[in-house]
């Protein structure tokens, strides 16, 4: 939802400019493909399978609107109780990104055997978007962060706001 209030921001419009659809991605990629509705906003390996095949015209890309980014979540009670094995899994994590980033095409096949998706969709997608990376919570990016609940909190999209500083897991 970030990003679609972001790219509507960058073309000076707002959501009520425009009627949402709250689906599941399952469902929203059926709605599209029905001509049920007109915008997606979606990622991979969906979005690279529509571009190969030229099915698509893509009106804005996230990475031009918000920064784009993946977080591992855990509870505060799980995170508090077991640091130490909060730091094993995202050493194992990273370890295995760092060998993704080595081996994008092995990557490819092994996603393709647990997908519907082509190699070939999947490797242009690792080649043209590589998201691998374990990276310590910085201060750029809990500001980023704090950005979507004040957005989502002035849209009234949560019931209340909070600051994400507050929610940081810190070893």
């Amino acid at each position: 939802m970030f990003f679609v209030l972001k790219a509507l921001e960058s073309a000076k419009l707002t959501l009520n400019d425009i009627q949402p659809v709250y689906l599941k991605i399952p469902d929203s990629t059926t709605a599209f493909e029905g001509g049920n509705v007109d915008a997606l906003p979606i990622g991979d390996p969906y979005l690279a399978s529509k571009e190969l095949n030229g099915s698509v015209r893509i009106l804005v890309r996230g990475s031009d609107v918000a920064p784009q980014r993946a977080f591992y979540i855990a509870t505060k009670n799980f995170a508090k109780n077991h640091p130490d094995l909060v730091k094993i899994v995202l050493e194992e994590q990273r370890k295995v990104e760092d060998w993704a980033k080595a081996n994008p095409n092995e990557v490819a096949k092994l996603l393709a055997e647990e997908t519907k998706y082509k190699p070939e969709v999947l490797e242009y997608s690792l080649k043209n978007r590589p998201y691998f990376g374990v990276f310590e919570m910085k201060d750029k990016y809990i500001t980023e962060q704090q950005q979507v609940v004040d957005l989502f909190y002035s849209q009234k999209l949560i019931p209340k706001t909070f600051q994400v500083k507050d929610a940081i897991w810190k070893p």
